[in-house]
């Protein structure tokens, strides 16, 4: 089971390359707070060094049966130190990531880029 949050495609790009059908985290919100597979898998966008609050809330409301919890965070310009942060974040909330990772993808904040 992988669950995403994405905004711009990247995340979602990333989640299909492992699993043929994610479950998006805005959708999953609204269903069940109890999810039970082998190995659940979470990919999202560092922003701003963080995960984002989307996924911040749905980590945190939800509950995981699973012998084995992973997390993949896609970046453009650079993840900075969000594999350690989230980890200790979670850790002390009592969700252990097994493994995490990063993805670099082609940086698209755009307010950086000069459209014209």
């Amino acid at each position: 089971m992988v669950f995403y949050f994405t905004a711009t495609g990247n995340s979602l790009y990333v989640a299909k390359c492992i699993d043929e059908y994610p479950v998006s985290i805005p959708q999953a919100i609204k269903n069940s707070s109890i999810y039970s597979d082998n190995q659940i898998g979470i990919v999202c966008p560092v922003y701003c060094g963080e995960i984002p609050n989307t996924v911040k809330e749905f980590l945190k409301e939800s509950k995981f049966d699973t012998k084995y919890m992973y997390l993949i965070l896609t970046y453009g310009n650079s993840a900075s130190d969000c594999p350690e942060f989230t980890y200790n974040e979670f850790k002390a909330l009592g969700i252990n990531f097994d493994y995490i990772d990063t993805v670099h993808c082609v940086d698209n904040y755009l307010p950086v880029f000069d459209m014209a």
